[in-house]
């Protein structure tokens, strides 16, 4: 049989034609829910932005973080009329407003200040990121990175910059 004659035949083009309906439909659908999946979560982050802006002693956001600890929470870098304020709102379904807390920027080590401290005692380490974030009621700076073969998650205290805690684990 040849090639020609076995396109012809019937089943092999109607299996042919359900096998493309179904992967086009499947990507269409994954295409779909994958958007709306994001989308909400920028809406939800949206929200807890909006609730530090209500909130908090700020009126504009320079940027906005979220940490995932033992309680995530969306951290705010946000200005007032005389300083950056870290915004700190607990991503809960229900908030009090003594829930959310913040600090003045100029309490705390800067975000470049803590980078060059870590890459000081850190040299062949590949940064991931670091984000503000709350732990055991401490403010605190996750840094998260990759060293000798391990995934590292290090803490550093807001203010001063001393290690809080750390874990670390084998990617072998």
């Amino acid at each position: 049989m040849s090639l020609k004659e076995w396109f012809q035949q019937k089943w092999v083009l109607l299996s042919l034609s359900i096998i493309m309906t179904v992967l086009i439909v499947f990507i269409v659908v994954s295409s779909f829910l994958y958007y709306d999946i994001q989308g909400g979560q920028g809406e939800q982050q949206q929200t807890y932005i909006d609730i530090a802006l209500e909130t908090a002693p700020i009126e504009q956001v320079e940027t906005d973080y979220v940490y995932r600890g033992d309680e995530t929470y969306t951290v705010v870098l946000g200005q007032s009329e005389e300083e950056s304020l870290y915004v700190f709102v607990p991503q809960r379904d229900s908030l009090d407003p003594e829930d959310i807390s913040w600090i003045s920027a100029n309490d705390v080590m800067a975000k470049e200040e803590i980078r060059n401290k870590w890459q000081q005692s850190c040299s062949n380490c590949e940064l991931l990121s670091i984000t503000p974030g709350m732990m055991n009621g401490r403010y605190i700076w996750e840094f998260i990175y990759e060293e000798n073969d391990s995934m590292v998650f290090r803490t550093y205290t807001f203010e001063e910059g001393d290690v809080y805690d750390s874990i670390s684990f084998s990617q072998n």
